[in-house]
């Protein structure tokens, strides 16, 4: 019950699967989507740190790796089939293709984790722990189209007028 609650709330807040238009001149349409950020990676000591990851996760339309533990197991099996599909387990997050790791411990664990990362070879993946929630920004990307639509059939003849 406090987990469905909360991924309501994050839900709410969450931008993501939102779009909004955006002025631009005449012939031009413009709009701004908000999306999941892709694949997130979940390092946690409990299943409460799962369960808080996975809420977070789901909220904003995210895929979700967990790094294999045997508690995790059991959590993985208990989800409904629809949500067990978003969610893998990987033998390590680090390493993973993910887009973000959400983080749920000990503050060394923290700076080894951020100093494996900054090791890596490829694109920078952040890390992203709780103080006390995950901030739901971070989980999503911004897409911007910009659609010429006087080229596309619109009021080309506005275009022609004259000035005065």
């Amino acid at each position: 019950a406090w987990l469905r609650e909360r991924i309501g709330r994050w839900r709410e807040t969450s931008l993501a699967g939102r779009s909004c238009r955006l002025p631009g001149p005449t012939g031009e349409d413009n709009r701004l989507d908000f999306l999941p950020r892709g694949t997130l990676g979940a390092v946690a000591q409990d299943a409460a740190g799962w369960l808080h990851q996975l809420g977070v996760a789901l909220a904003t339309g995210n895929a979700m790796r967990i790094e294999d533990h045997p508690a995790a197991h059991g959590l993985i099996a208990a989800l409904p089939a629809a949500l067990r599909e978003r969610v893998s387990m990987v033998p390590a997050v680090l390493g993973a293709e993910v887009d973000a790791i959400l983080f749920d411990g000990p503050a060394e664990a923290v700076r080894a984790m951020r100093g494996a990362l900054a090791a890596q070879d490829g694109p920078i993946v952040a890390l992203l722990t709780p103080t006390p929630d995950y901030d739901l920004t971070r989980l999503i990307v911004e897409r911007t189209v910009s659609v010429n639509t006087a080229a596309a059939g619109g009021n080309a003849a506005l275009m022609t007028l004259a000035d005065g």
